[in-house]
């Protein structure tokens, strides 16, 4: 059997087994959060139900990614409103800066994509 133990930047990939009573754990691989993929060292080392496993898993974790997203852009305007609220009452400068700077290139990416996406 596969456990999974999610951590910041990779999820590891546990072997256990039961003998005589006794649990052991093996490290067996990693899945990395950026890319989602079996890696070949780690696919090497499966049967194809744990392939099946780890594939499942991974389909867990890109939906989780576009769940994450869809929050983000469904609750933007009340996002941007509480950052504009701080930006106004309290923020720092540093943390004024961050946040005019993430604007501007929310802005530039928006202006890009409308111009491509125009019919020509």
């Amino acid at each position: 059997m596969l456990i999974f133990v999610d951590q910041d930047k990779h999820v590891r990939v546990v072997r256990t087994q039961s003998e005589d009573g006794v649990s052991t754990r093996a490290p067996i691989g990693r899945i990395q959060k950026n890319r989602l993929e079996i890696a070949d060292d780690l696919q090497a080392l499966l049967t194809s139900e744990e392939i099946g496993e780890v594939e499942g898993v991974i389909d867990v974790y890109k939906q989780a990614a576009a769940a994450k997203a869809e929050y983000y852009s469904l609750n933007f305007p009340a996002i941007a409103r509480e950052v504009m609220d701080r930006f106004e009452e309290s923020a720092s400068d540093a943390e004024r800066r961050l946040i005019m700077g993430a604007l501007m290139e929310a802005v530039r990416r928006m202006r890009k994509f409308e111009r491509e996406s125009q019919p020509a």
